[in-house]
């Protein structure tokens, strides 16, 4: 039966969350923002169809690339939209120059066979840059290999990064960079989770004692059930809108997918070859950070229903966030060579909090052994009940305002 009113009541609180204005406002906004962010090129490629024309004087009285860069930009895609003429001389007026304008100087130099100066009022098209560094990376080989005496084909591969293969033993270095994106990626999603529940979490505390309402609810369940109520629907929400904004990128990049249906390629839209120990590395960062936040939700009620000034919650969510992000600077200190396999940090990677950050990394860098991530998860897992239980009664106090050892 209390199981019962609890569910019920955290659905109510739930509901009464997200069919506010604020958040189907938040959700449009961010709806829309997933679309624009997965098709920004596409909107640049449709925008620049109606952009002005774009003037291009090129100074090369030496003849260096003029020809060259005179062909690259006659290409179908910029001949109605960029005009190519050539200068004798070039002095910049402040007052005259204007903003679809470009100014190419061209000189010979001994040490780098071109200098190229490039002058305009605003940021040059990144595609018109493009065109033109590689024109200068072309004519610029060119007149070196003259220079050299080189043939064109040896000059390339004096200029081409040497190939080095580091073989590590004890780390698939194959998914190595897969892996710390994941675990940096994690890591930071974490923390401002982490501050963004606990902040929601102090707020609900703090606006309930104001109102007293609190007070009221607890004559209808017990402060462990209240507790739970708070912090459960501060996660709900979050996951939620979570699960919102994935669906809202998966809605962009399906958007995307569909306008650029005629350039997929096999490769493009191949999904198989999942690697099984990503997936795996996934799954345990995923629950280690759940306990780890809920964990900490819960610590935060708990100081927040015993304050009655909201800075000394926020000093404590400080604390707590700072903690958290000194944990993880000792973990990413991991890859600038600290012994992974050392007795200290495989003592430190179990216990709750520190694994969040440690273990992963550690799984990354093949040091973490089956025993090791089994023990971090279930420590996390048993601290859940006892800290719920501890942090109740604090609120309880906090809230009504008496100790607990007085009631019969």
């Amino acid at each position: 039966m209390k199981n019962r009113k609890l569910i019920e009541l955290i659905k109510y609180e739930v509901e009464k969350s997200v069919k506010t204005k604020w958040f189907i406002i938040l959700n449009i906004v961010l709806l829309l923002g997933c679309i624009i962010l997965n098709n920004m090129s596409e909107i640049t490629k449709f925008t620049d169809m109606f952009s002005d024309e774009i003037y291009i004087d090129i100074v090369d009285n030496e003849n260096l690339m003029y020809d060259d860069l005179v062909s690259a930009f006659s290409d179908e895609e910029y001949k109605d939209r960029v005009i190519v003429k050539r200068i004798e001389e070039f002095k910049y007026d402040e007052e005259t120059y204007e903003s679809n304008a470009a100014t190419i100087e061209v000189l010979a130099s001994e040490e780098n066979g071109l200098n190229v100066k490039i002058t305009t009022l605003e940021e040059l098209n990144e595609d018109y840059y493009k065109v033109i560094e590689d024109v200068v990376i072309k004519n610029r080989n060119e007149l070196l290999v003259n220079k050299i005496g080189v043939d064109e084909e040896k000059m390339e591969f004096l200029m081409s990064e040497p190939v080095i293969e580091e073989v590590i033993a004890g780390i698939d270095t194959e998914d190595l960079e897969t892996k710390s994106t994941i675990q940096f990626i994690s890591a930071y999603a974490n923390l401002i989770i982490l501050f963004l529940l606990m902040k929601n979490v102090q707020t609900q505390f703090m606006q309930e004692k104001i109102s007293k309402s609190s007070e009221y609810v607890l004559t209808n369940i017990n402060e462990k059930s209240y507790l739970l109520l708070k912090t459960f629907t501060v996660i709900i929400v979050f996951i939620i809108q979570a699960i919102l904004l994935i669906s809202y990128y998966l809605v962009g990049a399906v958007i995307n997918q569909l306008i650029n249906i005629g350039t997929l390629t096999i490769e493009s839209t191949d999904i198989l070859g999942i690697n099984m120990d990503i997936v795996k590395m996934i799954g345990i960062q995923l629950i280690l950070s759940v306990c780890s936040i809920f964990i900490q939700c819960l610590i935060q009620a708990a100081i927040s229903s015993r304050t009655g000034n909201p800075k000394d919650g926020t000093n404590a969510m400080t604390i707590l966030i700072v903690l958290n992000f000194a944990i993880y600077m000792y973990a990413a200190s991991y890859g600038v060579g600290m012994n992974l396999s050392g007795n200290i940090n495989s003592v430190l990677s179990v216990i709750p909090i520190l694994s969040t950050y440690l273990i992963p990394v550690m799984i990354m860098y093949n040091s973490a052994n089956t025993i090791q991530i089994v023990l971090a998860i279930l420590l996390d897992i048993l601290l859940i009940p006892i800290t719920i239980k501890k942090c109740s009664k604090v609120v309880k106090n906090g809230i009504l305002g008496h100790d607990t050892k007085e009631e019969v």
